[in-house]
């Protein structure tokens, strides 16, 4: 494993590169600022509305056209897998 598993970790927001710090107590925080986790939580929830709006698109499409917008969920879906739920509650940010 060559991953150092003491020190900062990567902030979890995918388009991020920052470090968080870890605090001597307490739980580490999963994201670097609260704007961090504030543009996450956005981007999350636009993913989120972009597949019902394709999964609505599907239903009332032309057959021929529903192989187009299953490649685009597909698509959607693989970004929503890097967003995933993130339980911050007893994060220290």
């Amino acid at each position: 494993m060559g991953e150092k598993l003491i020190g900062p970790l990567r902030c979890m927001n995918p388009y991020c590169t920052n470090m968080c710090a870890l605090p001597l107590e307490g739980r580490p925080a999963a994201f670097c600022t609260a704007v961090c986790k504030s543009r996450y939580s956005r981007r999350r929830a636009e993913l989120e509305r972009e597949i019902a709006r394709v999964d609505m698109a599907i239903a009332s499409a032309a057959k021929k056209d529903r192989p187009e917008l299953r490649r685009q969920r597909k698509a959607l879906r693989f970004h929503l897998m890097r967003h995933p739920v993130i339980d911050t509650s007893l994060s220290t940010v």
